[in-house]
């Protein structure tokens, strides 16, 4: 089990380090609806997370395994073999969206991000839940950490865990400035808009690496499978 959390953790950091979510929950703070907005997000944020990866967690279950598998180990070569292909698809994506960066190095923000400060409650939870469960790095880190929970040898209640887990550190980044904002009130909104004006500026930069080292982990479990 402490092998299937540690391997949880470094992929739920592919879906925590999401510089354009991070910056929308910091405008949503600074907005008139700071309070019900920026809830309703982080909300339909770890909703989505949840959802995505227990439907591949339950797909990834179908998966034919063989009746001695008692261990994480013991699962079938096909698991290898999905690893190392999420882990080339991610490389793919990480290229794509590294060559379609803005060269000045900002962000192009999406419309919602531009429009906080007119977002309701209800439009907020919205965008939270599809944000998080159907991006495409989303998706794939989704699948992966699916895998890796419906590996041979865990109870339900483990995976059930395993779950709650993977959904709560995706979303650290999400609801540690909610809870920093309403704690520290005023002291820290200065702080979080220096933060939004950084990720905007290396947003490109930063996710690319984050989504390279998921690669690089998803390759090597899987080789270590074949």
């Amino acid at each position: 089990m402490n092998g299937i959390l540690a391997e949880l953790f470094a992929l739920s950091l592919g879906v925590a380090i999401s510089p354009v979510p991070i910056m929308g929950t910091v405008l949503l703070l600074v907005s008139p609806r700071s309070a019900s907005a920026s809830v309703g997000f982080a909300f339909g944020w770890i909703s989505g997370i949840a959802v995505a990866v227990t439907g591949f967690t339950l797909l990834a279950a179908l998966i034919p395994v063989s009746a001695a598998a008692r261990e994480p180990a013991d699962a079938p070569p096909v698991w290898g073999y999905l690893q190392i292909g999420l882990g080339a698809a991610l490389i793919v994506v990480t290229l794509v969206q590294w060559l379609r960066r803005p060269r000045d190095g900002a962000a192009q923000l999406p419309r919602w991000v531009s429009a906080v400060d007119r977002l309701t409650t209800a439009r907020a939870v919205l965008i939270g839940f599809v944000y998080s469960a159907l991006r495409p790095k989303n998706l794939l880190i989704a699948v992966a950490s699916g895998v890796v929970i419906s590996a041979p040898g865990l109870s339900l209640a483990e995976r059930i865990v395993a779950i709650a887990v993977y959904s709560v550190l995706a979303s650290v980044t999400i609801a540690a400035p909610i809870m920093a904002y309403f704690w520290g009130n005023r002291r820290v909104e200065a702080g979080l808009e220096t933060l939004s004006d950084w990720l905007l500026r290396y947003s490109a930069a930063v996710t690319s690496v984050a989504m390279l080292m998921l690669a690089g982990i998803l390759l090597w479990s899987g080789l270590t499978h074949l």
